[in-house]
């Protein structure tokens, strides 16, 4: 498996959110645990050059060159393409369809009125969990 893809949550407005996931199935380094690099897009709707650079990325790391396969089989990557897809639709530049810069909710992210932050931050913290 080169990816699987898997929905997160769905925002305000009722859109899913989904995030990616990239690896290899074959275990790195005696079986010790692969690190987890997440990356996110899209938090603020206007940074539309994220999307052509993510893009690029993640055609890069599916791809069957030598660094690609190293890259999977040392690390689990989990990419959540759009983080606020309401803020696209609705044409926002920064905020999302509750008013809020989803990149100042962080610290507390609110269930319900950020959900795309909330539910990534209860994921890191499973994948950190999971890890110890």
């Amino acid at each position: 498996m080169k990816y699987k893809r898997v929905k997160l949550t769905n925002t305000l407005c009722g859109i899913p959110i989904y995030f990616i996931t990239i690896t290899s199935p074959e275990k790195y380094n005696n079986n010790i645990p692969k690190k987890y690099v997440i990356i996110s897009c899209r938090v603020h709707a206007a940074e539309t050059s994220a999307s052509f650079i993510l893009e690029g990325f993640i055609k890069k790391l599916i791809s069957d060159d030598n660094e690609s396969i190293t890259l999977r089989r040392q690390y689990v990557f989990i990419i959540i393409p759009m983080l606020n897809p309401d803020g696209v639709i609705i044409g926002n530049s920064r905020c999302s369809a509750g008013g809020y810069d989803l990149n100042r909710c962080w610290n507390f992210p609110k269930k319900i009125l950020n959900p795309s932050i909330y539910y990534l931050k209860l994921y890191m913290s499973k994948i950190t969990n999971k890890k110890k």
